[in-house]
């Protein structure tokens, strides 16, 4: 339902998505669209339900450490679920805590189960007995007194345990005192490879509808022919920018002569280039750019992504609705939308002396005037409909 949504509008019918939902739900430094899943938020509710048991003194986590005593002791089978779940994370995050001994939170902390021996517990090294299920307090006051059943290798390392200073956090994750939500989230991903593009696309200054549409591009997401043709659905195959190859992810953005006549316009970088390139050379070769700053770069990804959905746009007014833009008139259009975006920022002006050449720039501002004339005028002519004057407005 939830991806019927977002490719599509409506919720109810069933239509091809190419993008699948699981994917879709991955945050985007691993290559999704950022939407956090229900795993994801109730990994990450675990985690901060286990953090706050450690860290902080509450009704909720004392009720918590009478009934099951720790977290980290395997669940019964008459626990309910939601203690099951916090103990099947527990167990999964053990590696990434440090829980710190001192004098205050001994009370509270588990001498066989929690593990507060550098990252392992009694539990992992001796078999279970109920000698050993009390508090840390109740086998140390000043001085360890250790029960007879623990080994002497163990209790060794028991005694090489520091105390540390009564106002440290008892637990830490990863050496981070105070982690966020979002690190508890995103540890559900741990195993992942972060995708060398998103940085491209979902960088400081993206636009939500740009990037959007270069996300599905990058992933395959964009119904062109020759991803159609993968899935035994066939159209016709000519790219309806050019006339003249056939369509496909790479030929439409940016090796057709009509989409690339729109960006090295835009960014006449691209004129060193032998050979058109893909939208994916296209950002490694503006990332490797010495001669651009952060900004600037930032700037160059921003109208990649702008020319993708524009280009897109006029693919698919061209297929089915017989509207056709010159290179030209599509390039101004894209020269408004980085405008609008841009010209609140304090780097427009380099941005614009910097990329884009002296007639484009004049023809820019050309636009622009004539646009708030005529915002101008209307507003003018509502104010004499409704019987006032423009300035007492």
């Amino acid at each position: 339902m939830c991806s019927r949504f977002l490719y599509h509008g409506p919720k109810v019918g069933k239509k091809l998505h190419l993008i699948a939902w699981q994917d879709t739900c991955l945050p985007t430094c691993f290559g999704g669209l950022g939407i956090p899943d229900m795993a994801s938020l109730t990994h990450g509710f675990a985690c901060s339900f286990i953090w706050r048991f450690y860290n902080s003194t509450s009704l909720v986590s004392d009720w918590f450490r009478f009934r099951y005593s720790s977290p980290f002791k395997p669940a019964s089978t008459n626990c309910s679920k939601f203690w099951k779940n916090i103990c099947g994370v527990a167990r999964n995050i053990k590696g990434n805590i440090r829980i710190s001994v001192n004098a205050k939170n001994c009370s509270s902390l588990s001498f066989f189960w929690d593990p507060w021996l550098n990252n392992i517990s009694l539990a992992d090294l001796i078999p279970s007995s109920p000698a050993l299920h009390g508090a840390i307090s109740d086998y140390w006051n000043n001085t360890w007194s250790l029960p007879d059943k623990i080994p002497t290798e163990i209790q060794q390392l028991i005694l090489a345990i520091p105390f540390m200073d009564i106002n440290d956090e008892t637990i830490t994750w990863n050496g981070i005192v105070k982690p966020c939500f979002k690190i508890f989230r995103f540890n559900l991903f741990v195993d992942r490879q972060k995708v060398p593009w998103y940085k491209f696309i979902w960088h400081k200054r993206a636009a939500l509808r740009f990037s959007s549409f270069t996300w599905l591009l990058v992933k395959d997401g964009l119904k062109l022919a020759d991803v159609l043709a993968r899935r035994n659905i066939f159209i016709e195959a000519i790219c309806p920018l050019c006339n003249s190859v056939e369509e496909s992810g790479s030929h439409v953005f940016f090796q057709c002569d009509y989409s690339f006549a729109v960006i090295s316009h835009l960014l006449p970088v691209l004129d060193s280039f032998l050979f058109r390139p893909t939208i994916l050379q296209l950002f490694d070769f503006i990332d490797e750019l010495s001669i651009y700053n952060k900004v600037e770069k930032d700037y160059c990804f921003f109208v990649i992504c702008a020319a993708v959905y524009f280009i897109w746009k006029e693919r698919n007014n061209r297929r089915f609705s017989d509207s056709h833009l010159t290179h030209l008139e599509l390039r101004q259009n894209l020269i408004l939308a980085v405008s609008r975006k841009w010209s609140g920022s304090k780097y427009w002006e380099r941005c614009l002396s910097g990329f884009f050449s002296g007639s484009v720039l004049a023809m820019h501002f050309l636009t622009v005037s004539l646009l708030g004339a005529f915002r101008l005028a209307a507003l003018w002519f509502l104010g004499d409909m409704a019987g006032c004057s423009f300035p007492s407005c």
